[in-house]
């Protein structure tokens, strides 16, 4: 099982940003290197680095955390 969902997620911060590559701009999303600091297993690397983010692998965390606070709600 998925534990402290709920805190790893508080510890996630959506961000705006342009990619590296110029490819797009004002895209709305996580920063890998930031997540890989949390929940490592959601990123992806590429030379040792942070690449980018697996993010249907996040939906199984935010389910969690829906969970956690839903007992929380109940008390």
């Amino acid at each position: 099982p998925i534990e402290n969902a709920l805190d790893s997620i508080l510890q996630l911060a959506g961000k705006i940003y342009d990619r590296k590559d110029g490819s797009s701009k004002d895209e709305a999303g996580l920063i890998a290197e930031e997540v890989a600091d949390v929940i490592p297993n959601l990123v992806y690397y590429k030379d040792g680095k942070p690449e980018g983010i697996h993010y249907t692998k996040l939906t199984a965390y935010l389910v969690e955390a829906v969970k956690e606070l839903a007992k929380e709600i109940k008390k």
